[in-house]
């Protein structure tokens, strides 16, 4: 819910400026589950999901949303 919350507080001003840039950190979780990590995994995928979608909208409007979801 943090991005959330941050995303609503501050991607306003940004747009209205033109620009900024949400970074949003994030793990293989986001992508894939793994043992014993049942609890945080979807949490990680969540945040993933929703900063795409922040993306979508954000983007055109000059707000750049990224995330640091890998692989290993």
């Amino acid at each position: 819910m943090g991005l959330l919350h941050l995303a609503r507080r501050f991607a306003p001003a940004m747009m209205a400026a033109g620009s900024g840039n949400i970074i949003v950190t994030g793990n293989t979780s986001a992508l894939r589950g793994k043992a014993a990590f049942a609890g945080f995994a979807p949490t990680k995928a969540a945040q993933r999901i929703l900063a795409e979608a922040m993306a979508r909208e954000l983007g055109p409007k000059g707000v750049h949303v990224a995330t640091s979801s890998s692989m290993r």
